[in-house]
């Protein structure tokens, strides 16, 4: 998004004398560039060197090889970190078939175990919003929609994270897999999302607060909590 329609942008929708600061965050989270950072873990050394005194080298050895193979398996257990870090301005209630196009969000999110054809239910990680406070995922998997132009897809590696109250497509994952997500419109916005080959997958509604979403139907598996 070029820099010059900022000025425009602010002068049509922005009322700062009114706006709170939660709204002024908001605005710019929705137009503001696509997150820029790759989710990465911090690995770091936690076992001290062996001091077992007057032991022989030959288990000295042992244990060093032990403990690199506990190192090994921690740093296999370390939990990766997701981010969800959109507001909500207001009072607004998210039907079952909305999914919100969000640009500040890392991954696909559903709070609704129902939708998954595959889950897998070990991948655990953590979950962080924008005030800050953290939830869990409870598995990851695939979820299949009907567009509104009659065809299936699937929507993979979503995150089941059942605290969170809506659905959630990530620009960021869907431009990190070769989709292209595409801002346009003159004084009413919209996102045109295709996929890898080009072939229309959305093309989001606004609604009055500001939001872009797209509506599914999505064809549910039989999977239950």
């Amino acid at each position: 998004m070029s820099y010059e329609c900022v000025a425009p942008l602010i002068d049509e929708y922005m009322d700062l004398e009114n706006m709170s600061l939660a709204e002024f965050h908001e605005f710019f989270a929705t137009f503001g560039s696509l997150p820029g950072r790759g989710l990465a873990l911090m690995l770091k050394d936690t076992f001290d060197s062996p001091k077992w005194g007057q032991i022989s080298s030959d288990v000295r050895n042992k244990n060093n090889r032990n403990q690199e193979e506990a190192k090994k398996n921690q740093y296999r257990e370390v939990e990766a970190e997701y981010e969800m870090l959109s507001l909500t301005i207001g009072d607004f209630v998210y039907d079952e078939d909305m999914w919100m196009v969000y640009t500040t969000t890392s991954n696909h999110m559903t709070p609704y175990v129902k939708f998954f054809t595959t889950l897998d239910r070990t991948h655990r990680a953590r979950v962080r919003f924008a005030d800050g406070s953290i939830t869990m995922t409870e598995g990851r998997g695939d979820v299949r929609i009907m567009t509104k132009e009659g065809k299936t897809k699937t929507i993979k590696d979503v995150l089941y994270v059942p605290a969170i109250n809506r659905n959630v497509l990530s620009v960021y994952h869907l431009t990190s897999i070769g989709y292209s997500v595409i801002m346009e419109g003159n004084k009413r916005f919209k996102f045109t999302i295709k996929d890898q080959n080009g072939k229309l997958f959305g093309e989001t509604n606004l609604n009055d607060k500001g939001y872009f979403y797209l509506r599914f139907q999505v064809i549910e598996g039989n999977l239950t909590s």
